[in-house]
């Protein structure tokens, strides 16, 4: 039933959103992604987190440019207005299946 509602939302688009309005939707969640965010201890599941997710930054910085920032605790390093810009660019470049799924 899950992809039957997301195949719904985007044929039907009950909401009327525009490709602009879901690509703001997704930015607001862009500063407090998990990958971003690492515990500091136990060392173990920091060392798991790394092993996860450095490959997932990896990929971002080599085809991006740059790299989302990484903190731990509660702190919180926002990206720069360019990665924010580029980030948004490179969502409006997919259709709505590919928003919305």
């Amino acid at each position: 039933m899950p992809l039957t509602t997301l195949c719904y939302h985007v044929i039907d688009n009950p909401t009327e959103r525009s490709k602009e309005a879901i690509v703001q939707g997704i930015m607001e969640f862009a500063d407090t992604d998990t990958i971003c965010f690492r515990v500091e201890s136990p060392e173990e599941l920091l060392s798991e987190q790394n092993s996860e997710w450095d490959p997932v930054l990896d990929f971002i910085e080599k085809k991006y440019n740059f790299r989302p920032p990484v903190t731990s605790g509660f702190s919180l390093t926002p990206l720069s207005p360019g990665s924010r810009e580029l980030i948004s660019r490179h969502l409006l470049a997919y259709n709505r299946w590919g928003l919305v799924g």
